[in-house]
């Protein structure tokens, strides 16, 4: 499991509490599960998150959900249809009555609006640290740098819910989670593709070396200008997706900029060896339409770029229109 975690690029943690705590967390999504059970299984931070446990809805204690629930080392909340201070005594007995597997602190994450869908907080999460004594960290799942960092704890004595809820808040909402649309809060980090941290690799950074033999052809054809054209066009975008599409511009109009000039270049690179074999041969290939529409096909379906949960779909067409593109471009610069 920790070459697993290694390989997805997910880092060890460096700021873990040292004291037994609830934890809160924005839960956008259900991968968020995925990162929590990369870590729980993983000697990540030394044994400490082999004592982190869930609460996850009452559904998921159904037969099925089991191998889940064992992977999640879950506490289960009771039935809904409960009072929520039954609900919040049942809780705390459950998480007493669980045992340490090693040294390291019990923690309990929660996650307070209750869904990974956009909701207000609610206050059970304030009222379970205030009984147990404990105090409330935010725990940030930043999927832009792909590591799990723990922010500055709130203690439920000396603050109200309300204070809580604010502090908690505004802490989380400087790292970005999966889906920003189902955030409680303005997300200040919208840099890049989340969904692209659930890869072991920036799939768009990796197709666009599909261009490379493209350039060695139209390179060893003699095609010099053609040449400079395209490589200043793959390794412009390569940059682009190599920085998380752009987050190292930081203020979003630059961001909208930098797309613009690199689709351009694209635009010049492919139409100006349309033109090309156009002129020399007074047609293209069969083989190049069925690859042009095919990437035309990828490429509509991958936009739009913004924060949204479209992005998961942008993850995996992006990086098939790229490819694409380049076999295009290659049969270009193979026609006789």
């Amino acid at each position: 499991m920790n070459y697993i975690r290694n390989l997805f690029g997910w880092r060890e943690c460096c700021n873990i509490p040292k004291e037994p705590c609830v934890l809160v967390f924005f839960h956008t999504s259900y991968w968020d599960a995925f990162v929590g059970i990369l870590y729980s299984l993983t000697t990540a931070g030394g044994n400490t998150f082999r004592n982190t446990f869930s609460i996850t809805q009452p559904k998921i204690s159904k037969w099925y959900y089991y191998p889940i629930s064992k992977l999640m080392n879950a506490i289960f909340a009771p039935d809904n249809n409960k009072q929520n201070n039954n609900s919040i005594n049942s809780i705390i007995s459950q998480f007493k009555e669980k045992s340490s597997k090693n040294k390291g602190n019990k923690m309990l994450i929660i996650a307070p609006k209750g869904t990974c869908g956009k909701r207000a907080w609610r206050s059970g999460y304030y009222y379970i640290a205030k009984e147990l004594n404990y105090k409330i960290y935010p725990c940030n799942m930043d999927f832009t740098n792909r590591e799990i960092y723990f922010g500055e704890p709130v203690d439920t004595s000396v603050m109200s819910l309300e204070e809580c809820n604010e502090n908690l808040q505004q802490q989380l909402s400087k790292y970005r989670p999966l889906i920003t649309d189902n955030a409680e809060m303005d997300i200040s980090n919208c840099c890049g593709c989340p969904y692209e941290s659930l890869f072991p690799f920036d799939m768009c950074t990796v197709s666009l070396f599909f261009f490379t033999p493209y350039l060695i052809n139209i390179f060893y054809n003699g095609l010099y200008l053609q040449f400079i054209i395209s490589l200043n066009a793959v390794l412009f975008a390569f940059v682009y997706h190599y920085n998380k599409e752009g987050a190292f511009l930081l203020v979003e109009s630059k961001i909208k900029l930098y797309q613009k000039i690199e689709s351009n270049m694209a635009k010049i690179s492919i139409f100006s060896q349309v033109f090309y074999n156009f002129y020399i041969f007074g047609c293209l290939t069969n083989m190049f339409y069925i690859l042009f529409f095919t990437e035309l096909f990828f490429y509509f379906n991958s936009i739009p770029r913004g924060c949204s949960k479209e992005r998961g779909r942008y993850a995996i067409f992006h990086p098939l229109h790229h490819i694409f593109l380049a076999l295009a471009s290659y049969e270009l610069s193979i026609q006789t």
